[in-house]
C-alpha cells in the first residue's frame, strides 16, 4: 500500500528554502527497504521545464544523501502530472534525466488529476506489474498465443524448469543454493 507521507516533502522545502506547490511525497514499504515516491502537478509545459530541475535537485540533496540503504537511495521517483499536452521533445527530456531519480511525465490529464488517480497511475506504473506474452510470434506466424512463462522455460529446457520447482520448495536459502550448485554440476558432466 502506498502512505502519503508530506512530511518527507515539508523538510525538503524547510531546508532548500523553497517550495514547489503541488507536490506531495509517498512511501511504499518493502520488507527491508521503502520506495520514495514524488508526485507533482504542472499546469503546462513551461511550469513543468521551471520545476523539474530544482525539485530533483532538492530531492536529490535534501533527501537521497540522507538514505543509508542502497535500494532507498535508487528507488527515488519523481510522477510529474502535467494538465496540458507538452511535447515530445519535452517528455523526453525530463523522462531521460537520471540524475537522482527516475522521473515519468503524464501529460494532457486536465480531468483526471486527483489522488485517487495520482495512486493509481503510481501503482500501475511501479507495483502491479504483469507478464503478458501474447502476441509473440511463433514458427507459424501465430501471433494471438497466450503461452504462460512455464510453458516457455518447459519449451526449452525441462531439467531448469523442475530446479525451479524444487528450489521453489525449499524454505532454507543454503538448500536452494545447494540444489542450484547440484543442478550445475550435473549439468557441466553431461556436456
Amino acid at each position: 500500500m502506498i502512505i502519503k507521507d508530506d512530511e518527507i516533502v515539508n523538510k525538503i522545502f524547510d531546508q532548500s528554502g523553497r517550495k514547489f506547490s503541488n507536490t506531495t511525497s509517498w512511501i511504499k514499504r518493502e520488507n527491508n527497504f521503502n520506495f520514495y515516491i514524488f508526485s507533482t502537478c504542472c499546469r503546462d509545459e513551461i511550469e513543468l521545464l521551471e520545476i523539474y530541475e530544482g525539485l530533483n535537485n532538492d530531492i536529490a540533496l535534501y533527501f537521497q544523501t540522507g538514505l543509508q540503504k542502497y535500494p532507498e537511495i535508487w528507488n527515488i521517483y519523481i510522477f510529474f502530472f502535467v494538465t496540458e499536452p507538452i511535447s515530445v521533445t519535452s517528455k523526453y527530456l525530463v523522462e531521460q534525466d537520471k540524475y537522482c531519480s527516475r522521473k515519468l511525465v503524464f501529460d494532457g490529464q486536465a480531468a483526471l488529476i486527483n489522488e485517487s488517480y495520482i495512486i493509481k497511475t503510481i501503482n500501475g506504473k511501479l507495483f502491479n506489474l504483469s507478464l503478458d506474452f501474447k502476441g509473440r510470434i511463433g514458427e507459424d506466424g501465430d501471433n494471438g498465443s497466450s503461452t504462460t512463462i512455464e510453458e516457455i522455460i518447459a519449451s526449452n529446457s525441462l531439467e531448469v524448469l523442475n530446479l525451479i520447482r524444487l528450489v521453489s520448495n525449499r524454505d532454507n536459502k543454503k538448500d536452494k543454493q545447494a540444489e542450484i550448485e547440484k543442478f550445475l554440476k550435473e549439468s557441466l558432466n553431461e556436456q
